[in-house]
């Protein structure tokens, strides 16, 4: 499960990225990156919720970098993976996938659609 969240943080990230980089990448190709960065976090989180409805223990919790360590005093960096985080990414990502699709429609044949 920590392999799929890190992919459903880091595949937007990769595609802005990617379209910031490719500036010269025609209408239809922009809109196939802009779309599978959200449709590849749309489908892993869809596949995450689908498992918390048919029961499996989703809770996971992984440390994924020590920021700072003193005696008695440690500052992490982690992941946690409950059911709110399950549901919530769920819904962002659902609804952003269709937000991109509808601008794509509505942006078609605008001079500064790029």
């Amino acid at each position: 499960m920590y392999w799929q969240s890190m992919v459903i943080i880091f595949s937007p990230l990769i595609g802005a990225i990617t379209l910031l980089f490719k500036n010269k990448s025609t209408d239809f190709l922009s809109s196939i990156i802009a779309n599978s960065a959200i449709g590849i976090s749309m489908l892993l989180s869809l596949w995450l919720f689908i498992l918390y409805i048919s029961g499996h223990n989703v809770s996971e919790s992984h440390l994924v970098y020590t920021w700072y360590a003193t005696s008695g005093y440690f500052f992490e960096i982690g992941l946690l993976v409950d059911s709110l985080t399950i549901v919530m990414s769920f819904i962002v990502t659902f609804i952003s996938f269709f937000v991109h699709m509808y601008s794509i429609a509505y942006m078609k044949g605008d001079p500064s659609f790029k």
